[in-house]
């Protein structure tokens, strides 16, 4: 009886302490930019494109949640691309 109570224990232990992996769907995307011309920079790829603000200290952050693909980070006078 007492090893069925410990086996019962142990079990519920060892699948409680089970990790759950989170798949992510996102990109963050992140960096600076120093010597700007200009303050805004748009990012632009398969689900279109987004505005990125440049802070004061060259600063920026954003978040892409349209899937995989070519994107293009470019302002008026300069472009990068990356996948």
């Amino acid at each position: 009886m007492k090893q069925s109570i410990a086996l019962l224990l142990l079990t519920l232990c060892l699948t409680s302490c089970k990790e759950k992996k989170q798949t992510k769907d996102y990109i963050l995307l992140s960096g600076t930019i120093l010597n700007s011309p200009s303050k805004e920079f748009r990012l632009g790829g398969k689900g279109g494109s987004n505005i990125i603000t440049i802070a004061e200290d060259g600063t920026f952050s954003d978040t892409i949640t349209s899937g995989t693909g070519r994107y293009i980070f470019f302002d008026p006078r300069s472009r990068l691309i990356f996948i």
